[in-house]
């Protein structure tokens, strides 16, 4: 989960720039946080032209995470 909140930060922090979409890291970083943005962007509209999926997906993942890491404490895994 880790790697994915911030592989979506980036990818959020790179939107802000005119980046070529031809590039195989932008590539790589768009097939790999797509999936997970996608379902957030249908559900959550734009306020006033910003996307605010990348913020909720990365709250939702860090949540998860939590959740994850205490159940397996507690259950000695």
């Amino acid at each position: 989960c880790t790697f994915l909140i911030v592989a979506i930060f980036i990818r959020a922090l790179l939107s802000w720039f005119n980046m070529d979409p031809y590039n195989p890291i932008i590539q790589a970083l768009n097939s790999v946080t797509e999936p997970v943005l996608d379902p957030f962007r249908r559900i959550i509209p734009r306020v006033s032209g910003i996307d605010f999926s990348p913020l909720v997906a990365m709250i939702v993942l860090g949540i998860v995470s939590n959740v994850l890491q205490q159940f397996f404490i507690d259950s000695g895994i």
